[in-house]
């Protein structure tokens, strides 16, 4: 019977000290959480923007190309016009 009085007063002392422990526990838990929730949503964003540099990549050569083949004709319409005036 002492052993579970001393237990009980044990208890009743040091029960905010064991509340707080408890509470920080728990704080610690759903900050590990939070931690892996934005390290996926991290992940998730690099993956999204590397596809968006990628797609820009592929537009942005495209127009390029686009861009040599209308200066082409300019060039060659241009040539064509110079030697017409020079004759």
């Amino acid at each position: 019977m002492e052993r579970l009085e001393m237990i009980e007063a044990s208890l009743l002392e040091y029960w905010p000290l064991l509340g707080a422990a408890f509470g920080f526990v728990l704080w610690l838990g759903r900050l590990e959480s939070r931690a892996n929730t934005n390290s996926k949503d991290l992940a998730a964003l690099e993956k999204r923007l590397a596809n968006q540099r990628r797609e820009d990549m592929e537009i942005r050569a495209r127009d390029w190309g686009r861009m040599e083949a209308a200066i082409s004709v300019m060039a060659a319409d241009i040539k064509k016009i110079l030697e017409r005036g020079i004759k």
